[in-house]
């Protein structure tokens, strides 16, 4: 690329970004295995616009640098997911947003919570166990949580995938996986 630009020039916009690639994951590293610094939720509110009525929140991660301030989830969320990082960072969001839920229920009894999972989640981790354990341990009901995937995870073929979507089956939460913006059932 730096060959059409001209002899004699320097190509550096790619080497910069490959340095703030390599600083957010080591920060990322450091987070992890720091009790999670850095990272945090919010919640987004779901309402049932016919009885004009709070009804759950889909809970989004958050993850600011001590260097770079809030960086955006569009860019270390693919960094988590291909530095391994997704699978214990997913776990205590998880374990985040379940604890939230069950307080939440103590007001609002029917409250949900919308949790993202992603494909490496799927793949690579026991996350059907990981969830069933939160879930077991807070004392919620399948019907407070929803699992939200992209289309692409719901049409892989590949078997954990499938075995994915079988266990959720049998843990009574595929009821509640949410595809994009429209329920599937």
């Amino acid at each position: 690329m730096a060959k059409q630009h001209g002899r004699n020039c320097c190509y550096i916009f790619q080497y910069q970004n490959f340095l703030r690639i390599r600083e957010i994951t080591n920060e990322l590293h450091s987070a992890v295995n720091h009790d999670f610094r850095g990272f945090s939720i919010i919640f987004q509110p779901v309402m049932d616009i016919r009885q004009d009525k709070l009804t759950g929140a889909e809970v989004l991660i958050r993850f600011a640098s001590k260097k770079f301030g809030p960086i955006s989830p569009a860019e270390f969320i693919p960094l988590l997911e291909t530095s391994g990082l997704i699978i214990p960072t997913g776990r205590w969001f998880m374990r985040e947003a379940i604890t939230a839920c069950r307080k939440i229920r103590m007001q609002i009894p029917d409250f949900k919570v919308n949790i993202n999972v992603s494909q490496v989640q799927i793949t690579k981790s026991d996350i059907i166990t990981d969830l069933i354990s939160e879930m077991d341990a807070s004392g919620l009901p399948p019907a407070a949580i929803v699992i939200e995937l992209t289309e692409s995870i719901l049409l892989e073929k590949n078997e954990k995938a499938q075995n994915f979507l079988k266990k959720l089956k049998q843990a009574g939460l595929l009821p509640g996986i949410l595809l994009g913006t429209a329920v599937f059932l």
